[in-house]
């Protein structure tokens, strides 16, 4: 079957790093517009949301311009996703089933079937436990 395939951050991402993740993504960069936009937070509380995302490869910092960038791994994955859907053979087992023809993955073991389907090239392991995955027919969501 041919599949597309949409990721997020998992779980274990809290509510400040997920809302750094998505600025980040929308083209804030700056470290200081971020603090300030995340200002009912304390200022510890966005480093260490910082520290976590960099520490796990979701983020890349440039300390010398203050500046935040998605990590290269990530970027890489990204357009793999935005591609054109492919045909992959996973073994989804473990899978939660919606009912808009989208299987949300829950298996570790079956996400990194996806991270090596998708870059092969590239030892994306440790993504695993940081991503979430959704896999959905080709045409099954409005793109």
């Amino acid at each position: 079957m041919k599949i597309n395939i949409d990721f997020s951050l998992s779980g274990r991402f809290d509510v400040v790093e997920q809302t750094i993740f998505r600025l980040v993504i929308g083209g804030v960069k700056d470290v200081r517009t971020i603090v300030a936009l995340l200002s009912i937070y304390s200022d510890e509380v966005i480093a260490n949301a910082i520290r976590k995302l960099v520490n796990y490869q979701i983020l890349s910092a440039n300390i010398e311009a203050r500046t935040l960038s998605v990590s290269e791994v990530l970027l890489a994955l990204m357009e793999k996703c935005i591609q054109q859907s492919r045909q992959l053979e996973l073994s989804i087992e473990t899978g939660i089933p919606s009912d808009q023809n989208k299987v949300f993955i829950t298996d570790e073991v079956c996400k990194r079937q996806i991270l090596n389907a998708l870059l092969p090239e590239i030892n994306t392991g440790f993504l695993a436990k940081s991503l979430d995955f959704v896999i959905y027919e080709e045409g099954g969501q409005n793109e």
